[in-house]
């Protein structure tokens, strides 16, 4: 099995959600945050846990994974969010950031767990959007 022991995090902010609120209204902007949990539940292994943060930011924690599965499952969230229903409005375009990281080898607490994949996030939200970063492709000078 691919990472046995592993633990990962993903940290996924959707790229022009302030636009979604701004032009189209709270309502609209609830309705994609709803599309955006039951999206990336779809994506995810029975066993793996979505949870959004706050504003347009959410989680997913993946338990027994390794680096070929954590690349995968962000591959799949990204398609997964250009491809998501989009409702009303039909003309919102949102992509989505991620950035992911894994116990033990890229943090050893849960707090540096989320931190890693914070840094990664916040690295391809500076790279273009609409990407995966992982703490291996995003390491920024100390």
């Amino acid at each position: 099995m691919d990472g046995g022991g592993q633990v990962g995090m993903i940290l996924a902010d959707l790229d022009g959600f302030k636009d979604v609120n701004t032009v189209h209204g709270y309502p609209a902007g609830d309705a994609v945050l709803c599309e955006t949990a039951r999206t990336l539940e779809t994506c995810v292994r029975t066993g793996d846990y979505v949870a959004r943060l706050g504003g347009d930011e959410f989680a997913v924690l993946t338990l027994r994974t390794g680096p070929d599965a954590m690349e995968t499952l962000s591959a799949r969230v990204l398609d997964a969010v250009r491809a998501m229903p989009r409702g009303d409005p039909e003309d919102v375009q949102l992509t989505v950031s991620v950035g992911w990281a894994l116990y033990p080898d890229d943090a050893k607490t849960i707090d540096e767990l989320v931190a890693a994949a914070d840094l990664c996030v916040r690295g391809a939200k500076l790279t273009g959007k609409d990407r995966a970063l992982s703490a291996v492709d995003w390491a920024p000078a100390a």
